[in-house]
């Protein structure tokens, strides 16, 4: 083994490669034993040992923050966001089946009654309790997040215009216009609206709860919607305390900021 001076490690940066393992075995053992009876070499290699741990500690910090920057992230919403768009979206053809309905609207017989809107009220008070942040709809609140500005107000438009107005009124007109008088009569049309029976009472209001995202709060809300129809004869009932019902949901989800509740109008 040759003897290695000063000059010679100087040349061959031999305190760096020694220290990462980069030095030929006989070099490596030259220097060894050298640097023992170098101060200034000695000195070389606390700095290099300090310098690479620096180095070490400002990578793991990198790699740290990173990984803290990506869990803090917002989660982009799942399905592109397409289901904040879904019921809201039934709006226009609801609409547009309205308009073709619009005379058994018109023929309809509207009293006000407070007993409608306190129905109503009854419907939003167990419907908040029982379905906000469902499975089924916690994506809605995700999605709306994400929506710039122009498209949370076309999704508040379509979910007030459809969700509030058009699609109770179409149910109503389904499940308490049509299907519970079918269930007495095969001429539904004859069919006095106070017209009670327990087996157009029941299926109608299972029929309306098995489509909502908590069945049982459905089940409920159907039955209500049933009893303030049958009260005084008037689909125009049913409709104003679905109405009422739908309306309230889509204030607390916009005041506040409850947007899931936007997925169960």
């Amino acid at each position: 083994m040759t003897n290695m001076d000063h000059s010679e490690a100087v040349r061959l940066q031999a305190a760096e490669k020694y220290l990462l393992g980069e030095l030929p075995k006989e070099q490596h053992a030259a220097f060894e034993e050298h640097y023992f009876d170098c101060s200034a070499c000695a000195e070389e290699m606390k700095v290099t040992i300090a310098f690479m741990e620096s180095a070490r500690q400002a990578v793991r910090e990198d790699a740290r923050q990173a990984v803290e920057e990506k869990k803090l992230a917002p989660v982009p919403p799942k399905n592109g966001g397409w289901f904040a768009w879904l019921r809201p979206a039934f709006a226009v053809p609801v609409l547009a089946a309205l308009w073709f309905c619009r005379s058994t609207l018109l023929s309809l017989e509207w009293k006000p009654s407070w007993f409608n809107a306190l129905a109503g009220c009854a419907v939003f008070a167990v419907t908040a309790s029982v379905s906000y942040e469902t499975s089924a709809h916690a994506s809605v609140a995700t999605a709306v997040a994400n929506l710039p500005t122009s498209g949370t107000f076309v999704l508040l438009a379509l979910s007030l215009v459809g969700g509030a107005f058009a699609i109770p009124i179409a149910q109503e007109l389904a499940f308490r216009g049509y299907l519970a008088r079918k269930l007495v009569a095969a001429n539904f049309e004859q069919v006095p609206f106070e017209q009670f029976t327990w087996l157009s009472f029941l299926v109608s209001s299972i029929a309306f709860g098995v489509l909502e995202p908590n069945w049982l709060a459905g089940i409920f809300a159907g039955m209500i919607f049933a009893a303030a129809m049958y009260r005084r004869g008037l689909l125009s009932d049913a409709i104003v305390a679905h109405v009422t019902s739908a309306g309230l949901l889509f204030a607390l989800a916009t005041i506040a900021d409850k947007w899931a509740f936007l997925g169960r109008l």
